[in-house]
């Protein structure tokens, strides 16, 4: 039995209706503001995030301010263990190419990478036991 094509227009209108809400209200959780697309790196343009990380925002309220305000893009990951560079070289396997590699102490790493022609800051800082990695972009 064939469907109108009222009917279609309107599932599909109701459809488009529930994603965009869900996407804008999980940019309001406290948790997850900064993330474009939960679950990939740098928005998607990078993949999805590996195992054994687990991705959040900054708690800053200054940080969440410009990020809604669109002057900062951020992506915050964690995982165990003392892992500075592995994720970064994840990110050199999806295409961005690195500038810089410094280790600046040995509770702290930098570098500065590119995705195209866009820099990304990548900080990663020893926490106990567990790295907490930074993406600025």
């Amino acid at each position: 039995m064939p469907f109108s094509r009222p009917l279609m227009f309107s599932l599909a209108a109701a459809v488009a209706v529930a994603a965009v809400t869900a996407a804008l209200l999980a940019r309001t959780d406290p948790a997850t503001y900064c993330l474009e697309r939960p679950g990939y790196l740098l928005g998607g343009a990078a993949g999805p995030v590996p195992d054994g990380y687990r991705q959040s925002c900054p708690q800053g309220g200054t940080t969440r301010e410009e990020v809604r305000a669109g002057r900062l893009r951020i992506e915050q990951y964690e995982v165990q263990g003392r892992k500075f560079r592995e994720l970064r070289d994840h990110l050199i396997d999806q295409g961005l190419v690195p500038r810089t590699d410094d280790q600046l102490s040995p509770t702290y790493y930098t570098s500065l990478m590119r995705h195209g022609l866009a820099p990304v800051l990548y900080e990663a800082t020893l926490e106990g036991d567990r790295t907490v990695i930074l993406l600025g972009f």
